[in-house]
């Protein structure tokens, strides 16, 4: 008997890109027609941080460039790749210089 694959399957990131792109352009347009000035405010700040966001993923120091990586690849609902194979000999090293634990 064939398995029937439900079709909701996938939904999550699909409502969460809308609600990303909901608050992303409904908040500001809110804002803006409750009063304008404060709109386009808020709407400056939003972009002004996107910018610092990408900017620190492609400039910043390592720590912040896989941070803000991880950042938007949970805004996209994508995975996470795979660790590279050394990783496990840095994650198991002790950090004083001492016998591991």
């Amino acid at each position: 008997m064939a398995r029937i694959r439900s079709t909701r399957q996938g939904t999550a990131g699909r409502t969460r890109s809308l609600v990303v792109g909901l608050a992303a352009f409904g908040v500001p347009a809110g804002v803006y027609w409750s009063n304008s000035l404060a709109g386009i405010a808020f709407l400056v700040a939003e972009l002004g941080l996107a910018v610092v966001v990408v900017l620190t993923a492609l400039f910043g120091t390592t720590t912040s460039s896989e941070r803000a990586f991880r950042l938007l690849r949970w805004l996209a609902n994508r995975t996470e790749p795979a660790a590279p194979e050394f990783a496990a000999v840095y994650r198991d090293k002790p950090r004083n210089g001492g016998p591991p634990a």
